[in-house]
């Protein structure tokens, strides 16, 4: 099965051993969870452990870092779900703390400079009023807690609403607020000058010499994408405008109340980006839910809010850049072994042609 908790989708193998079903192929303890959730759905009630152990730590362990912040913790929460990729950080959990609820994140340390100048980038968007949830600040106004060669961060938890992963693509009202909220973005902040702009077509240069070497057989799949994009986009590519851009805006990683966003998170990538890219990025992923998605109310909603702050000479190459964007999607298969999904995302590609 593949796992549709967050927008890593990772591809499920269940097997059974003494009892007991082991759970493979997932990159975070949730990939056990969703795979009890769905053999409930079919009335069986399995016993399921995931084959590759993940991080935890005791209640007596975290508490000393907790100081950081001036905050003693309750309880640890380990079973509470928690949006957004566990890619993005080593551990995270839940912490109570006198009835607040925060998460707490192990992140890697050569990464603890980068978190620190996205946190200040949070405080300015927050105080703008956009919806976003900025670090919890500690000790000399810093983040991130350096401690014993491990980096830490604490962000406030915000309760949202489920999204329903098969069915989102049908809601008008989340693809406006998701085309305000981009637009609002790029009017309110600007890339910082030293950084460049993500280089979509080296990666892709880059990707298909790889996929020559390592994957062969692949490459006559993507002959005709690669001769649309090389007449398209990349004489074009250099010209696209820059915005500071969120980087992975999938609706997984939006924090949905009833009627609104309650916070956009994940910040991970965000920095100077094409104005096409956060666009792209989100219409391409909703429409690879499913066939009618890709021109279903959320992205047509969404497509009306982005024509007012794309620059209409750049709008009709939106389908081009969804289009070269899906290589980083395939990147992420062939990384992790994922052959289903390769063939899928090739099917995309060819279909979005």
């Amino acid at each position: 099965m593949t796992c549709l908790i967050c927008p890593n989708g990772c591809g499920l193998m269940v097997r059974e051993k003494e009892g007991v079903y082991l759970v493979g192929g997932n990159r975070c303890p949730r990939g056990v969870l969703f795979a009890e959730r769905e053999s409930e759905k079919e009335g069986i009630r399995w016993i399921f452990q995931s084959e590759v152990p993940f991080l935890r730590y005791p209640l007596e362990e975290i508490a000393p870092l907790l100081e950081f912040w001036g905050l003693v913790p309750d309880r640890l929460n380990e079973d509470r779900f928690i949006q957004g990729s566990p890619e993005r950080s080593l551990y995270r959990t839940l912490v109570e703390c006198g009835g607040e609820r925060l998460i707490l994140e192990q992140i890697e340390p050569d990464r603890a400079d980068r978190h620190e100048m996205i946190s200040r980038r949070l405080d300015r968007l927050s105080l703008a009023g956009l919806p976003v949830t900025p670090f919890r600040r500690g000790r000399e106004g810093r983040a991130v807690l350096r401690e014993g060669g491990r980096a830490w961060q604490l962000t406030p938890f915000v309760e949202g609403a489920p999204l329903n992963r098969r069915d989102y693509w049908r809601d008008e009202w989340r693809g406006r607020a998701l085309g305000e909220f981009l637009c609002a973005l790029y009017g309110e902040e600007t890339p910082d000058r030293q950084e460049e702009p993500f280089d979509l077509v080296g990666f892709i240069n880059a990707l298909v010499e790889k996929i020559a070497l390592r994957h062969g057989e692949l490459l006559s799949s993507l002959v005709p994408v690669l001769h649309r994009l090389e007449e398209t986009l990349f004489p074009r590519y250099g010209e696209i405008p820059p915005v500071l851009g969120h980087g992975d805006p999938h609706p997984l990683n939006i924090i949905w109340g009833r009627d609104r966003i309650l916070s956009v998170i994940d910040w991970e990538f965000c920095g100077a980006k094409p104005v096409l890219y956060d666009a792209a990025l989100i219409m391409g992923c909703v429409g690879s839910e499913t066939p009618e998605a890709f021109d279903g109310p959320f992205n047509r909603a969404f497509y009306g809010e982005m024509k007012k702050t794309i620059p209409g000479p750049w709008l009709g190459l939106l389908p081009d850049f969804i289009l070269a964007q899906r290589f980083a999607w395939l990147n992420e298969w062939l990384r992790h072994g994922d052959g289903a999904m390769v063939g899928q995302e090739i099917r995309y590609m060819n279909m979005l042609l």
